[in-house]
């Protein structure tokens, strides 16, 4: 159905979208686009930023409309059929005269999905999909599940010892982990469209929770969960400068929330459960309220627990050379009483840095697997 060199330009779209919007595109996906003629690359682009232009019409501007006829465009995500911050790129894209279209994977958006396979293929043009799909749904793992859900993708951010501990039993866990891989969980930071930490984390360390080792024009959101609504306003996260810091709690208190508005950081009344915030209605009030895609949990056992009970589509895993013993603080709060009763994900990436290494797992039933096997009839045809 593909040629290797069809898997080529795929890989050189897939590529253009994760250099020109890893950390910037959001709430939009990350898009690339490729035009070929002849066995030749004309044209590459991207999706930057959101309001700007998107990857078709960046790729297709750099060029005459003479140079479009018997050309074939390689984009990674479906085009877009709606009118939002830019016109659709679909008619741009038939009014061009490309005579083949190879299209990676359907829009989760049902503004999209599958409208602009069908335009195409009524204007009579080639219209191929299914190329390194699972390549494409992977790099916009959390605009696929808000679209599909409501909710951001969910990573939970661990660093552990040997033997899967996270402090010694006084606290102290500074650092478990070598300075290579704290500057590489940098990179998660910055690719996330907001970081989800505890009070507790706060009041412990009081850490900035920025980022600070990866070259982006945007800071993360950072999201803090405060039921008391506990944090100091000498805080030092507050006072990162040009980030959002919502603050997530569930009892009112006008007085420390007028505080904490002078320093420009929202506040959100959640519902209560079980004594702390309800994460189902802070996760949906994120993805459908603040359009966030990807979240990262980067928090203590307790909250990190919280999360791995209630919503976790991904394990980002540090683990260290260290062993630090039965009586320090454990990974997670979970009792299994049988094994065939434990939550099991898969491995996706394994990567050495220095005596550490990161391992990347991703829950079986995530949306990666799910939305892949729902489309697979529209995706070979």
């Amino acid at each position: 159905m593909f040629s290797d060199s069809d898997v080529n330009y795929m890989n050189l779209a897939l590529s253009a979208a994760e250099d020109g919007g890893l950390y910037t595109s959001t709430p939009n996906p990350r898009v690339g686009c490729v035009l070929v003629k002849g066995g030749e690359v004309l044209s590459v682009g991207c999706h930057r930023y959101a309001g700007q232009k998107h990857a078709e019409i960046d790729c297709l501007d750099k060029l005459e409309k003479s140079h479009l006829f018997n050309s074939t465009l390689y984009i990674t995500l479906e085009p877009c059929h709606h009118h939002g911050l830019t016109p659709p790129c679909i008619n741009r894209i038939i009014e061009g005269g490309v005579s083949r279209v190879v299209i990676s994977s359907l829009d989760p958006n049902p503004l999209v999905c599958g409208k602009s396979i069908e335009k195409l293929r009524s204007s009579k043009i080639t219209t191929q999909i299914g190329l390194l799909s699972d390549k494409a749904i992977a790099l916009n793992c959390g605009f696929f599940k808000r679209m599909l859900y409501g909710k951001p993708w969910i990573r939970l951010k661990m660093a552990f010892s040997l033997d899967g501990r996270t402090a010694l039993s006084s606290g102290e866990s500074q650092w478990i982990t070598n300075e290579k891989s704290r500057k590489d969980a940098h990179h998660w930071r910055a690719r996330s469209c907001g970081i989800i930490t505890g009070i507790g984390t706060v009041l412990s360390d009081d850490p900035l929770m920025n980022i600070r080792h990866v070259e982006t024009t945007r800071q993360t959101t950072l999201v803090i969960l405060d039921s008391n609504l506990k944090i100091p306003i000498s805080a030092k996260c507050i006072s990162v400068p040009k980030r959002k810091i919502i603050v997530a709690h569930t009892l009112k208190n006008s007085v420390k929330q007028a505080l904490l508005s002078e320093k420009s950081v929202s506040t959100v009344l959640c519902p209560e459960k079980d004594g702390h915030v309800d994460l189902k209605f802070l996760l949906e009030y994120l993805g459908k309220q603040e359009q966030m895609n990807e979240i990262t949990v980067e928090a203590g056992t307790t909250l990190s627990s919280s999360f791995y009970h209630e919503e976790c589509d991904e394990l980002l895993c540090y683990v260290s050379s260290k062993i630090l013993g039965h009586e320090s603080r454990p990974l997670i709060k979970t009792t299994v009483e049988k094994l065939s009763d434990a939550k099991s994900f898969n491995l996706i990436n394994s990567y050495k840095i220095g005596n550490d290494i990161r391992l990347i797992y991703h829950h079986q039933n995530c949306i990666l697997q799910t939305y892949s096997k729902k489309w697979t009839d529209l995706v070979t045809q």
